[in-house]
């Protein structure tokens, strides 16, 4: 059996760390689903604004969940429902 050396280097910090301004992102809901075709998750928002014609009139709905999904890999197409 060889002999191993394992080595521990130690860096210089300093005391204080500089101040880090952080960019900040929204994040959302999404809903989840694997594909029965190609097997990968995929993701999708879980609300968004959809904009409608009603009667002349423009009116935006928020769309809770998909009534239809499809694989962002192998764009096979799908119904969906809630599981329970």
């Amino acid at each position: 059996m060889e002999d191993c050396w394992l080595i521990f280097g130690f860096m210089d910090t300093p005391d204080k760390k500089p101040e880090q301004k952080r960019t900040k992102i929204e994040v959302h809901s999404a809903w989840m689903f694997d594909c029965d075709g190609c097997g990968r998750e995929n993701f999708i928002r879980g609300v968004r604004r959809e904009t409608v014609e009603n009667g002349g009139d423009r009116v935006d709905l928020y769309v809770l969940y998909p009534r239809e999904v499809s694989c962002k890999f192998c764009t096979k197409k799908f119904e969906t429902e809630l599981s329970s």
